[in-house]
């Protein structure tokens, strides 16, 4: 199925309304993944540039991070904001690395957090569409520290 339509439905798992994670897509999955909804990129993988591939929307965010390693409070900061202003603009969003389980989910978890869940929260609604996620110890220490940086704000 995913050679044929370019994305395979498990590889793309809908958090909440308009909140997607996953791996990474090919060029022919971009229409499947219009079709549903999604309009806007971020792309966690450092080994790869979607927009140097083909395959990134309109509407692209690119954080490069090395597969299970962390980028920096910030730089999570920056590509919530994005996130949030793609949503506020009526667009899905996608968020991914290579397969979805590691750099992905930790964005998205950075991301509930800044709306207002702690970072327990945020892995659980995770894991409640893609339970088979595996962040790493480090990465899981990262989003405890991150939602205790936020809440300091």
């Amino acid at each position: 199925m995913r050679r044929r339509l370019g994305v395979s439905p498990r590889e793309i798992s809908e958090v909440q309304p308009g909140l997607f994670v996953g791996g990474q897509q090919r060029p022919h999955g971009l229409p499947l993944m219009r079709e549903w909804g999604i309009g806007a990129v971020v792309n966690m993988r450092e080994e790869a540039d979607d927009a140097a591939h083909g395959v990134a929307l309109e509407h692209y965010f690119w954080l490069p991070t090395t597969d299970d390693a962390t980028p920096s409070f910030e730089d999570l900061e920056r590509a919530a904001i994005f996130i949030a202003e793609q949503r506020a603009a009526g667009r899905g969003v996608y968020i991914h690395c290579a397969a979805g389980v590691g750099r992905a989910p930790l964005m998205v978890a950075a991301y509930l957090i800044t709306t207002g869940m702690t970072a327990a929260q945020a892995w659980a609604t995770i894991r409640e569409v893609r339970p088979f996620i595996r962040p790493t110890p480090p990465q899981i220490a990262f989003i405890d520290a991150f939602a205790r940086h936020w809440e300091q704000r």
